[in-house]
């Protein structure tokens, strides 16, 4: 068998019919792939969505499990799967089903260990968007290691975007953390360091969906919280990773961006939302309970912008509660 495609669900009702149809509407062969649908304790009725498919295709499979998390849920279908190559599919999204058979072909013909790809985005009811003009940095015909291609594609860790040899993490015992948010920025980097080859299709597979309620769009308190400890212990376990390899190795350089990246998420989150004293407590003791606070020198945005922010992140590591307060006073009003 060629690809699994593994799609976690959990009450998703009103948008899972849309993504199993979008793939079993390619050109694939039946024999060629498997669904393997998880579905990840739905308290909707996302089963009995998922059922008619399974009913209907002998190659579509269901498996029912307590609720786990995205992580738990892809880690549950990497177990099944019997694919050459693994592909997560989030069922909130649609595949672009014309594009599926030709990216698959263009994986077995490189035998490239990992095939990388482009999507686009659409709203809630599917409609294209501009937010965000997405393009991977490679070329088609050029095949990169693992560290090399992480190491310029670093903030884009979605792990949809990607046809992964399964053996990566089977041979390697690599799963997915199943406590945190973003967990593809814990995994990606694990996955590419072992990885020789990665090839770049210059198409579009996904349609990705900003909807209400996605990670992205966190809005009540409790999951923002979430958020914000998951960035944490991602940026944990990325030091903690990171030490195993020479300061001069690529995938070490890699990660090093990586993790600046995710303490400026850590540092402009903490700064600018409007957090309860309780919760500014909560979070000034997660930072420096995982050595995140003092935070390191912010950079990347323009010079002035650098030099004011850095100014407030020399404040707020002495004075974390008063210098949060004291920008929103001076510099937000």
């Amino acid at each position: 068998m060629k690809l699994s495609i593994i799609v976690p669900v959990y009450n998703i009702a009103n948008y899972i019919q849309a993504c199993i149809q979008s793939i079993i509407s390619s050109d694939l062969k039946e024999h060629e792939y498997e669904v393997i649908i998880v579905n990840d304790g739905s308290t909707d009725n996302s089963l009995e969505k998922i059922e008619f498919f399974a009913d209907k295709y002998s190659h579509i499979r269901i498996v029912n499990q307590e609720n786990q998390g995205l992580g738990g849920a892809r880690n549950t279908g990497i177990a099944q799967a019997k694919g050459e190559y693994i592909w997560f599919v989030d069922g909130d999204d649609v595949v672009i089903s014309e594009n599926i058979s030709l990216a698959l072909a263009h994986a077995f013909s490189t035998n490239v260990e990992i095939l990388a790809f482009d999507f686009v985005p659409v709203n809630e009811i599917g409609e294209l968007e501009n937010w965000i003009q997405f393009k991977l940095k490679g070329e088609e015909h050029v095949t990169q290691s693992g560290p090399d291609f992480y190491f310029i594609n670093f903030a884009k860790s979605y792990i949809w975007l990607y046809f992964f040899k399964r053996r990566l993490f089977t041979d390697q015992g690599i799963l997915f953390h199943e406590s945190i948010k973003m967990e593809d920025s814990e995994i990606m980097p694990k996955i590419m360091a072992n990885c020789e080859t990665v090839g770049y299709y210059n198409h579009a597979l996904i349609c990705y969906r900003k909807r209400e309620g996605s990670i992205t769009n966190i809005k009540e308190e409790l999951a923002r919280n979430h958020f914000y400890y998951s960035m944490v212990k991602i940026a944990e376990s990325l030091r903690d990773f990171q030490k195993q390899f020479p300061q001069d190795s690529v995938i070490f350089k890699g990660i090093e961006l990586k993790r600046t990246q995710i303490n400026q998420m850590l540092f402009t989150n903490f700064l600018y939302n409007n957090y309860s004293t309780k919760a500014n407590k909560y979070y000034i003791d997660l930072l420096r309970e995982y050595k995140i606070l003092p935070f390191s020198a912010i950079k990347g945005f323009s010079p002035k912008m650098n030099m004011k922010l850095n100014l407030i992140r020399k404040l707020v590591n002495i004075f974390p509660h008063e210098a949060r307060f004291l920008y929103k006073k001076c510099f937000r009003g």
